[in-house]
């Protein structure tokens, strides 16, 4: 009886999603994927980024953006203020990393186009880019913490705090988060089950 009504209420979820994402989908370039009318919608208009087009961008009332056809996760993003940022937006076994090259003002699209094959290049070796992966977990728990801390109800923070200490830092705590990989996040939550 349980398993059948999580199986009925996963499945109205899934529906509910997917009808309440194609009600809003009338937003143009920035449709939603679900969608099989803007899905013809966005692959009509999907071209290859030139400089001239990307001059031709001009700032809505939202943010939007336009994806380059050639390289696959390159593409400007056109804020309402009219500033215009390239960015790729990759994914790689199963992780995805969202990257800013610079402004449109500052740099061409050919230069951006470079930038942008060779941080793709780099995901896909699987090296990590420059970031933050030789930060120890604690210390990254920590600023996450207080970070977002304070959007959080008192009740919810001191649970999680514990949450953390009891359960989190005494596997991962001493390690570096470059090398904590997905199987051993799995291990520990298989381990919580055991």
């Amino acid at each position: 009886m349980f398993l059948t009504s999580l199986r009925t209420f996963g499945a109205n979820r899934l529906k509910n999603r997917i009808f309440s994402l194609h009600k809003t989908c009338n937003r143009g370039l920035e449709a939603v994927r679900f969608c099989p009318q803007c899905n013809r919608a966005r692959e009509r208009n999907m071209r290859r980024l030139s400089q001239r087009r990307v001059d031709s961008l001009k700032p809505k009332k939202a943010a939007y953006e336009a994806r380059d056809a050639e390289l696959k996760g390159f593409g400007i993003r056109v804020l309402p203020s009219g500033t215009r940022r390239y960015f790729v937006h990759h994914q790689h076994d199963g992780r995805r990393a969202w990257k800013t090259i610079g402004d449109a003002d500052n740099m061409t699209e050919p230069e951006a186009r470079r930038h942008a094959a060779s941080i793709i290049a780099t995901l896909g070796n699987g090296e990590k880019g420059p970031g933050r992966g030789d930060i120890l977990f604690e210390d990254f728990a920590e600023e996450v913490f207080r970070r977002y801390g304070r959007y959080w109800k008192p009740r919810t923070l001191t649970v999680s705090r514990s949450y953390l200490r009891n359960q989190i830092l005494p596997y991962f705590g001493g390690r570096p988060i470059s090398e904590i990989t997905r199987e051993d996040v799995q291990s520990w939550f298989s381990s919580l089950h055991a």
